[in-house]
């Protein structure tokens, strides 16, 4: 059974709405309880109509989300301010800025065997920096890439058993 998804009005239990988690599955009431679920990615959610907010069980630390009539809004976001995007630029640039700069004062000469390694090493000090600030960012937002990706998974498998039937 196929119903619209709500994009106006108060949160209802009798209404289906876009996956705060997933951002592509559904939720909907599940029948004879007082949750709501989704169809994609399979996560359970708590609702509390009086503060028209959402909380998915089994995550630590609990995820919740507020409707606002139109989307789903972290409650306690603020939004990262100019320090924020300053310390992530600055815990991105400086270390890789620092393992790069010793390698080329430092590092072996051009000809010697290991000379791929400096480079290398720079490299991975940005891409394992950059994975720590995605992480930082990912976790602020309420935003799980493997959730995503799953679902994503999910309905593309849906669409491909449909489109074979």
């Amino acid at each position: 059974m196929h119903c619209e998804l709500s994009t106006t009005g108060r949160l209802r239990l009798d209404t289906a709405y876009r996956c705060p988690a997933c951002r592509f599955g559904r939720i909907a009431m599940m029948p004879l309880m007082e949750v709501m679920a989704c169809d994609l990615c399979r996560h359970i959610f708590d609702v509390d109509l009086g503060k028209q907010e959402v909380k998915m069980n089994g995550s630590l630390p609990p995820l919740s989300w507020r409707w606002n009539g139109r989307t789903w809004h972290d409650p306690f976001a603020q939004g990262p301010n100019r320090l924020d995007k300053l310390v992530a630029l600055a815990m991105l640039v400086f270390p890789a800025a620092l393992v790069g700069g010793l390698a080329w004062r430092f590092g072996p000469p051009p000809d010697a065997p290991l000379a791929w390694l400096p480079p290398l090493w720079t490299a991975l000090t940005f891409t394992c920096h950059l994975g720590c600030v995605l992480l930082a960012v990912c976790s602020y937002y309420q935003f799980s890439p493997v959730t995503f990706a799953k679902a994503l998974a999910r309905r593309l498998q849906q669409r491909l058993a449909t489109g074979l039937s």
